[in-house]
């Protein structure tokens, strides 16, 4: 239930697993936190057996849109309501 809140939770509370270490910046510091929020999501995204539901608190949410355009791609199997 409300999966966007969850996700900006997530980027919000981010922290860089690679404090005081060097490292060779291939990615900014969003990107990181992006990709740890990613990972994130696909806890909940992968248990379902054969429907998943997903509620969204705000329709004009980031990760609203993120869904929205992955059912754009993929009409044949995400049902956008």
């Amino acid at each position: 239930m409300e999966m966007d809140e969850f996700f900006e939770y997530k980027l919000n509370t981010h922290k860089d697993d690679l404090e005081g270490q060097k490292s060779l910046a291939l990615f900014s510091e969003e990107e990181k936190a992006l990709e740890w929020v990613h990972q994130w999501i696909l806890i909940p995204a992968t248990r379902a057996i054969d429907t998943l539901v997903i509620h969204i608190k705000n329709p004009d949410s980031r990760f609203a849109k993120i869904l929205h355009d992955i059912s754009v791609n993929f009409p044949d199997f995400i049902y956008w309501e």
